[in-house]
């Protein structure tokens, strides 16, 4: 089986800057900076991984996923539905154990600005190929529901003094994955224009916080609204 690092290498070499996720059918796409398909894949998830609280959950108990009928690769024997305070590096060794029993290519972690879900990655392939006119759609759903996820979190954080520490790293790491994940798919017109004044508000949020952070809780909730609606 291909080391994790090793692979990301591999996909470096192919010039990969993106990918896009199909969760329920299994598979996942690496695209090229021009949204051109390079390599794909099947997968099976593991299990997902949360830096800010230094938690996790195996993918099969995930009800979402489950209810979504997400391939899943999990250990034998009895599992705790959410793991507080374990070592990501202790999961990730039980992770590739359990992949290359299984026969997988690799290890893929794939990140979503808050939690990684690490795959189990089956019959790689590199391929050139365009996406299709319903990927294409998808990957817009998806991103809209990247930005509500945010969104949503970030009021939920400033329903909580204890918790506002969480807001410019996450706010910050938002906009990291926006201009690198997600630019393509908001190419022209009313999108392009959406999503840039999403990312200038989101910079002027940051600004706000340290001035008047009572304010942000209303800006955030009417972004929230609007995006709701698209």
């Amino acid at each position: 089986m291909l080391a994790i690092d090793s692979f990301k290498d591999l996909l470096s070499k192919n010039k990969v800057n993106d990918y896009f996720l199909q969760m329920s059918s299994g598979k996942i796409y690496w695209l090229d900076q021009h949204d051109k398909g390079v390599a794909r894949a099947r997968i099976k998830a593991v299990f997902s991984w949360a830096e800010t609280n230094q938690s996790a959950m195996w993918a099969s108990k995930i009800e979402q996923l489950r209810e979504a009928a997400v391939p899943f690769l999990q250990p034998e024997g009895n599992l705790k539905e959410l793991m507080l305070q374990v070592k990501e590096s202790d999961l990730l060794e039980i992770t590739l154990e359990l992949a290359e029993k299984d026969a997988a290519f690799s290890v893929f972690p794939a990140f979503n600005g808050r939690n990684t879900m690490y795959l189990a990655v089956y019959e790689y392939e590199e391929v050139n190929f365009e996406l299709s006119e319903e990927e294409i759609l998808k990957r817009w759903a998806a991103a809209r529901s990247f930005i509500l996820f945010h969104l949503s979190h970030w009021v939920e954080i400033l329903q909580d003094k204890k918790r506002k520490k969480e807001l410019l790293p996450a706010m910050s790491s938002f906009l990291e994955i926006m201009k690198s994940k997600y630019k393509t798919i908001f190419q022209s017109g009313a999108d392009l224009e959406d999503y840039e004044k999403l990312l200038k508000s989101v910079h002027s949020w940051q600004d706000l916080f340290s001035e008047k952070p009572q304010d942000l809780k209303a800006f955030i909730g009417l972004t929230l609204q609007k995006w709701s609606k698209k």
